[in-house]
């Protein structure tokens, strides 16, 4: 949702089953195609929807989600020329305090002086 100069996101959903072979060994949810397919990111990227500059952040020894999500859903935002940035984080889990580096906290602020003096 847009409001005004700002974009509002209520909730992001990654969700299995992946369409993609690379994900063969991750969970499935045969039950409803149709839906996992609706809810997963990249899924619905296209050149038609319109996003706003996009900043990620992914550890390279994320136990929760792993990093290939990351990088499929940065490439299907590159493949149609979406402002994204990617960043894997060497050695970090999912959160902690590597996401908190004066390194991070510097490509943070750059991405949102961007914004900023951009509007």
């Amino acid at each position: 949702m847009r409001e005004g100069n700002l974009y509002i996101f209520k909730c992001g959903i990654c969700a299995y089953k992946w369409y993609d072979t690379a994900f063969a060994d991750y969970h499935t949810t045969d039950k409803n195609p149709e839906l996992c397919r609706a809810m997963s990111v990249e899924c619905n990227i296209s050149e038609n929807v319109s996003l706003p500059p996009i900043l990620m952040f992914h550890g390279t020894k994320d136990r929760t989600i792993n990093p290939k999500v990351s990088v499929v859903v940065y490439e299907a935002l590159k493949k149609y020329n979406k402002d994204v940035k990617l960043y894997l984080l060497e050695g970090a889990d999912h959160g902690g305090s590597e996401f908190f580096s004066d390194n991070v906290l510097d490509i943070i602020e750059e991405f949102l002086q961007k914004i900023i003096s951009a509007s």
